[in-house]
């Protein structure tokens, strides 16, 4: 029985280019803020944020680090672009973890 196309006897490798490195780098990205936990470091960018911010975080369980750095980084996105765009005098920003 022969394979309807060749196949290589080797696996092919591709050249890394400089974006798949660059990517690679940006998913080991943690911020060392995150090793106290989620909330903690939110409290943390709240504190920081050139706009007041009111925080409620009410989380059961800490989340796998790849969630924590995902919300860390959307929160640092919101409140980057409240400061730049929104004119606004305070920001609220919630966290709550559900379980399905």
């Amino acid at each position: 029985m022969t394979a309807p196309w060749p196949w290589p006897a080797r696996p092919i490798r591709t050249p890394r280019t400089p974006w798949s490195k660059l990517r690679d780098l940006a998913r080991g990205i943690h911020p060392p803020v995150l090793d106290r936990g989620l909330g903690p470091a939110l409290g943390i960018l709240a504190g920081s944020s050139a706009i007041p911010v009111g925080l409620s975080v009410a989380l059961t369980e800490r989340p796998s680090p790849a969630i924590e750095a995902m919300a860390y980084f959307c929160a640092a996105e919101l409140l980057a672009n409240a400061t730049k765009h929104s004119g606004a005098a305070r920001v609220r920003d919630g966290l709550t973890q559900t379980h399905r």
